[in-house]
C-alpha cells in the first residue's frame, strides 16, 4: 500500500502545494490506484490511525474488499464482490 501524490513538480522534482494524493494497492505484484469511490474514505481511516484510530481496516473499492494496515503499510485483496 502506498499514497502516491499528483501534481506539478518545480525545477527540483519537488511537488507544490497544490499537488493531489491517491492512495494505492498492491495486487499481482504491481500497484493499482483505489477507485475514486473510496479514495477520500482510506485518507480519512489513515489520518484517523494517526490520532489513534485503528490500525487495521477494511475498504471497499470497486469490487473487491482490500485489508489494510496502517501501520506496516500493507494491503491484502480479499472477496470480489
Amino acid at each position: 500500500m502506498r499514497s502516491s501524490y499528483l501534481g506539478n513538480r518545480d525545477e527540483a522534482g519537488c511537488e507544490d502545494s497544490a499537488s493531489t494524493g491517491r492512495w494505492e494497492y498492491e495486487a499481482r505484484g504491481a500497484f493499482k490506484a483505489f477507485e475514486d469511490d473510496c479514495q477520500g474514505e482510506v485518507e480519512r481511516l489513515f489520518q484517523e490511525y494517526h490520532s489513534g484510530g485503528q490500525q487495521r481496516v477494511t475498504v471497499k473499492t470497486g469490487k473487491i474488499e482490500i485489508s489494510l494496515d496502517f501501520k506496516l503499510m500493507t494491503s491484502r485483496v480479499g472477496v470480489i464482490l
